[in-house]
């Protein structure tokens, strides 16, 4: 943690040496399970790019539309081939 950042919630919310050394031991304790599921993250980020990718959805079908959902072609485009 940057010690500007410690300084801040010091002063902010009165957040003593003791709490911020007792967070840095447990934050090192998990340290390997936040990296699992960021691998995991990363994961099915890259499954997901890929069902858009073979549905050949693209930037077109996020443009703005009157809400109404008539011939909205991102609706009908994620409605018939991503899910």
């Amino acid at each position: 943690m940057l010690n500007e950042t410690k300084e801040l919630l010091k002063d902010y919310y009165g957040i003593d040496d003791d709490t911020f050394k007792l967070s840095q031991e447990i934050m090192e304790e998990i340290k390997d399970k936040f990296e699992e599921i960021k691998e995991i993250r990363e994961y099915n980020q890259y499954k997901v790019l890929k069902a858009m990718q073979e549905s050949k959805l693209s930037d077109m079908h996020f443009n703005w539309t009157t809400g109404y959902g008539y011939n909205d072609i991102g609706r009908e485009k994620n409605r018939g081939n991503l899910f």
